[in-house]
């Protein structure tokens, strides 16, 4: 008696979870957003601002930090605390290996190539939107404005890419 119960009930079970799944398959099983409007590209493009710190790794490659451990004219030695392993990293042209932040190299590339990437997807759709037609002259206005910047911006974080990565050209 008591097995049938437990039949019965592992069965009743079994059948809700079964039917239930309806729903839940009939959505969409990926996080990708569609870019039907004007507004949606421009806040998409909002993503291709700066959104990592490339200031630090360039001042500490160059001439306007001091060496810590050099002497002033005096002969008195500092060994002032670094901020950061990967300050000290950095300043010696070594592999960083101590930090992912934003003020890091790789911080560098992939906030660069987000950017890119963002604005690509931009330029992409806006000219599919600008040759299917059917936009107001408002919207055809705002959809240039919008085109420009994405150039802009993927310009821009190619520049930067150059300045931080590219070997200087002699």
């Amino acid at each position: 008696m008591k097995f049938k119960y437990i039949a019965i009930a592992a069965a009743g079970v079994a059948l809700m979870s079964l039917s239930s799944c309806k729903d839940f398959l009939d959505k969409v099983p990926d996080t990708r957003v569609d870019l039907e409007t004007v507004e949606q590209l421009r806040e998409l493009l909002n993503n291709g601002y700066l959104q990592y710190n490339y200031s630090t790794p360039c001042e500490l490659s160059s001439d306007n930090v001091i060496d810590n451990n050099a002497p002033d004219p005096d002969g008195v030695r500092y060994n002032l605390p670094s901020y950061a392993a990967t300050d000290d990293q950095l300043f010696r042209f070594e592999d960083v290996t101590m930090g992912m932040g934003s003020d890091t190299p790789s911080g560098i590339w992939e906030g660069c190539y987000r950017a890119i990437a963002a604005a690509n997807a931009v330029i992409e759709r806006g000219t599919e939107m600008s040759e299917q037609g059917g936009l107001t002259n408002d919207e055809t206005k705002k959809l240039s404005a919008v085109m420009g910047e994405a150039y802009m911006i993927r310009s821009y974080h190619h520049f930067i890419l150059a300045q931080v990565f590219c070997m200087p050209y002699r």
